[in-house]
């Protein structure tokens, strides 16, 4: 039976405290239970799942009648910091992850005590510094202050530690001694200029870390890493001190320490654990919100980083994120194509979840163009009798007068057909991926390969199908097809060899692509090395093997050709080394007036400023030489178009 009407008292007190929290994501409601003994732990804590807090009546007892609050203060300071954990700290779910994996690779056994207490520290810090509303948390830890003095061995407890031959008054005095939550109240009483009734020995060894505390800035933002390690360094040597005064038992137990089942354990983990032990931790968040934080992390850190924080939020969730997993065409990746060097393309399937979800952190923004598409329509082909739930605008009202009579007003039938108009589309694009040995590994974290995964994705979502020309000396094609992870898959393999773009091959393949229907072409990697150039020569008329040979392949230029070209954007994606720049080039400005050509300069600012000084028709030049580079990326606005009799002169290299 409680003492207080505590339901009473959250109706009347949670909207006024929710004024200092307004998120329209949190309702203004709170769950109150007789007690939490089941639940996270059993004083309160904030649920990441539904947003609101719940609250144990059984500790709001312990802190009016033990620790001497008044039920309206108990209520809205346990309030106000387990709601700071969502509006203050950590806030972030990736907050939680990368402190996480930190404290893990430099406190070990302690790791989980060290991120706890910094949670709440950063949390509480906030609060306390405000001299009004923050009175209601200062008051709670004054509060807590009280019971912590209060709780001491039972008589059982006691006569338990005697049989084990163990002196209670020494676990008692190292539990006093050697206690971080006594240290951070009275870290909160001087930052809050509020006695909350804590008292540290001036030669002791609290009083002593509580100088290492305060020599540092805990609300810099820019040191926040230094900060975590010099605050954790104070809370795992407190811990390991006061593991080395404690009885020697064998079970590692939540945020450091030891214990073994039995009651011995029971005894020592109501001291051992934080006063509060709401901290938040990455079980508690969704799925969804999980998802959001690395893509948070895979943002702000590098790719060995973020590999190794989602690997630790792997084993702290149980869930797995990232998954590997092959192309969905079903191709065996065993499958290569070597030159005469022996330079093969090796696949990195492993790698596609990295890329695309770095790439889903990104937005490009393509501008549509008039484009020739098919059009289904529909035409009248004869009539018959209209009757009820026939579509109303396929009536004949001349059949009979205006009137509809059963039986007798007719309707049109109507035929579907297809026809040719000019509508505004993304076109498809054909992505060119310089994987030669001058570009970056992608195990490496590749800004090329990330900079196709964005293009990629953005074609994508806006309904176009993306094609990709994967070159080195060799060159591994697939045509335009909406299997985004076959396109990953291309994305991510690696010749890194020279550098030829083969652009006779180019030509040959638009070629095929506007002689293939759309439902029969091919799906499957079509690998091309110059054993495959020498072959296929051998099979033309001796007057087409010189010019094939001597890549000089002249097009001819169909109709039908011509809106294939129309239909795609034609990306190039390299350093700008490339072996036969003038080729390229030339290529470049002969489709210029039908398609638009986007070339992205990575890792060489030097080779950027050389293409961005050609001008050529219908182009954009691009840096890409960092993640930056990609935020607000916009296709497809071109400042002006260079007339065909002033095409400018292909010389890169002069």
């Amino acid at each position: 039976m409680t003492t207080f009407n505590w339901e009473e008292i959250a109706q009347k007190e949670t909207p006024q405290i929710f004024k200092d929290f307004y998120s329209p994501l949190i309702p203004a409601e709170v769950t109150l239970e007789e007690n939490l003994e089941d639940a996270k732990c059993d004083t309160a804590f904030f649920d990441f799942h539904t947003n609101r807090t719940s609250i144990s009546k059984k500790f709001l007892e312990r802190l009016c009648l033990e620790g001497r609050l008044e039920p309206e203060i108990a209520f809205g300071g346990i309030l106000k910091h387990e709601v700071g954990h969502y509006s203050y700290y950590p806030r972030e779910c990736s907050t939680l992850m990368f402190f996480g994996h930190l404290a893990e690779s430099n406190f070990k056994e302690y790791a989980d005590g060290v991120l706890a207490y910094w949670c709440d520290l950063m949390n509480n810090l906030t609060q306390v510094l405000m001299k009004h509303k923050g009175k209601d948390v200062r008051a709670v830890y004054r509060g807590l202050a009280r019971l912590m003095e209060q709780d001491k061995l039972s008589a059982v407890e006691q006569a338990v530690f005697k049989l084990l031959k163990i002196a209670p008054e020494e676990v008692q005095r190292t539990m006093r001694d050697y206690s971080v939550d006594k240290l951070l109240i009275a870290y909160y009483q001087r930052q809050g200029n509020e006695d909350l009734g804590v008292r540290l020995e001036k030669d002791g060894y609290l009083a002593q870390k509580f100088k290492e505390m305060m020599s540092i800035n805990y609300l810099t933002k820019e040191d926040e890493i230094v900060n975590f390690i010099q605050f954790g360094n104070i809370v795992a040597d407190i811990l390991k001190q006061r593991d080395a005064k404690l009885p020697k038992l064998k079970i590692k137990v939540r945020y450091g320490g030891s214990g073994e089942d039995g009651e011995l354990w029971k005894i020592l983990r109501r001291f051992i654990k934080p006063i509060f032990e709401d901290a938040p931790e990455l079980k508690d968040f969704p799925k969804d919100k999980l998802e959001e934080g690395l893509n948070d992390i895979i943002r702000k850190w590098g790719k060995s980083r973020y590999e190794r924080i989602k690997d630790y939020v792997e084993r702290k969730t149980g869930k797995e994120f990232d998954k590997p997993r092959g192309t969905s065409r079903g191709q065996s990746h065993s499958q290569q194509a070597g030159t005469e060097e022996g330079i093969q393309l090796q696949f990195h399937d492993g790698q596609i979840p990295y890329y695309e979800r770095l790439a889903g952190t990104y937005g490009v923004s393509i501008f549509k163009k008039p484009l020739m598409v098919d059009v289904t329509d529909n035409y009248p082909e004869g009539k018959k009798e209209f009757t009820i739930g026939d579509p109303i605008r396929t009536l004949d009202p001349f059949s009979t007068g205006g009137i509809i009579l059963p039986g007798i007003t007719k309707r049109h039938q109507l035929k579907a057909g297809k026809r040719k108009d000019r509508l505004y589309k993304v076109p498809d694009a054909w992505l060119r991926l310089d994987t030669s040995g001058s570009m970056k590994h992608p195990t490496k974290g590749s800004l090329a390969v990330l900079c196709s995964s964005i293009l990629a994705n953005g074609y994508w979502h806006n309904g176009a199908s993306i094609g990709v020309d994967n070159f080195s000396v060799d060159m591994a094609t697939l045509f335009p097809t909406r299997d985004l992870n076959a396109v990953y898959s291309l994305l991510c393999a690696y010749w890194g060899g020279g550098t030829w773009l083969n652009i006779n091959k180019i030509k040959k393949h638009l070629q095929k692509l506007a002689a293939t229907p759309e439902d029969a072409r091919q799906l499957d990697i079509i690998y091309t090395t110059e054993d495959d150039y020498k072959k296929y020569a051998a099979s033309l008329p001796p007057e087409e093997q010189k010019e094939f040979m001597e890549k000089n392949l002249e097009v001819k230029m169909t109709r039908q050709l011509k809106e294939t070209y129309d239909k795609i954007d034609n990306i190039l994606i390299t350093d700008g080394w490339l072996a036969n720049p003038e080729e390229v080039i030339d290529h470049f400005n002969s489709v210029a007036q039908l398609t638009r050509n986007f070339v992205f300069i990575t890792g060489s600012p030097k080779n950027y400023e050389r293409w961005k000084k050609l001008n050529l028709p219908n182009t954009e030049v691009y840096p890409a030489d960092k993640k930056e580079d990609f935020i607000g990326l916009t296709l497809g606005i071109i400042d002006s178009l260079a007339p065909p009799d002033n095409k400018p002169v292909s010389l890169f290299y002069q």
